[in-house]
């Protein structure tokens, strides 16, 4: 055997046990739920799951009102994996709450461990819209005790895709 193959051989006996250390077989599952807050059931929402390390076995998943999934990630060095968990786009019109059990109450995680479980809920509220009233009186022919007063109650029972550009 030559000086170089010696060598060789010598520094991947050296290296071996730091690579076998660092590819551990650890595991972390996190449980994400998605909710409308007005049980929009038309919608689906694509969350994903970032992390720095690790192997996801599925980044992304497409979610409707109701839907849940668990996001599983593996083969990480504990206490040096830190994800987070969000909707991809968003869905227009709406505003997405996180709530976790990860840092400061939300979706984002760090110094995961091995068999560590979290949760993730997302709950989209529908974002405030400004509606213009125009209201006219027609009081003809009344005297000057008519009350100008009233009290306007607008509903909405459905989600409206065109702009109304009419005067109701």
């Amino acid at each position: 055997m030559n000086m170089k193959c010696a060598k060789t051989l010598l520094l991947g006996a050296l290296l071996l046990p730091s690579l076998a250390m660092a590819q551990t077989d650890t595991r972390a599952t996190f449980a994400v739920t998605k909710d409308f807050a007005d049980g929009n059931n038309v919608d689906e929402v694509t969350v994903s799951i970032d992390c720095n390390t690790g192997i996801i076995l599925d980044q992304d998943k497409v979610l409707e009102d109701g839907d849940s999934v668990e996001f599983v990630v593996t083969d990480f060095t504990t206490g040096t994996l830190n994800c987070t968990i969000e909707e991809a786009d968003g869905t227009n019109g709406y505003s997405a709450e996180y709530t976790g059990n990860g840092d400061e109450d939300s979706c984002t995680y760090t110094a995961i461990d091995d068999l560590d479980a979290f949760y993730c809920d997302i709950v989209n509220t529908p974002d405030e819209v400004n509606i213009l009233v125009l209201k006219t009186w027609n009081i003809e022919g009344a005297n000057n005790d008519v009350d100008l007063g009233y009290t306007l109650y607008a509903y909405c029972d459905e989600v409206f895709e065109d702009e109304i550009s009419e005067a109701i």
